[in-house]
């Protein structure tokens, strides 16, 4: 798969180019916030993230940060025939 292939495969399932030229996405949490994800990427690879909020901070001091979940190279990843992506590695 090609990075192209990649964020055309992303912007179908609803995911969204940022300033940075990363694709972000909201997902509804368990305790009924919304959570932030991002498949960061770069030239030959790419990084799938979760947003971090630390919360018992002073609020002047508010800090988050985005953890890597899984990652992979362009080349390692394959599109399903159900249009799921396969490929990515802890």
């Amino acid at each position: 798969m090609t990075r192209e292939q990649f964020i055309d495969w992303a912007l179908s399932k609803g995911w969204k180019l940022d300033s940075y030229g990363h694709l972000q996405k909201a997902f509804p949490a368990s305790d009924g916030t919304m959570t932030d994800y991002r498949f960061k990427l770069s030239r030959i690879a790419v990084r799938y993230e979760v947003k971090i909020v630390f919360t018992n901070v002073p609020s002047y001091h508010a800090k988050s940060e985005w953890k890597r979940l899984r990652s992979a190279y362009f080349t390692n990843l394959v599109l399903g025939a159900d249009g799921k992506i396969s490929g990515m590695k802890r």
